[in-house]
């Protein structure tokens, strides 16, 4: 049995887990349209990891 846990977001919070689920539910698509569009925008691009300021 799952136990669901009330959260509050704000407003950016919300948006953020939004497009997060919207991700996670189109790669669970038998055919992700979605994740091979964004797969062929990503090798058109280059980005400099030592530029993102990534907490570790």
């Amino acid at each position: 049995m799952t136990t669901k846990t009330k959260v509050d977001l704000g407003i950016v919070q919300e948006t953020l887990l939004i497009t997060l689920w919207a991700r996670a539910a189109e790669l669970q698509q038998t055919d992700p349209l979605l994740a091979l569009l964004l797969f062929s925008i990503h090798k058109k691009f280059t980005l400099d990891i030592q530029q993102v300021n990534y907490p570790h």
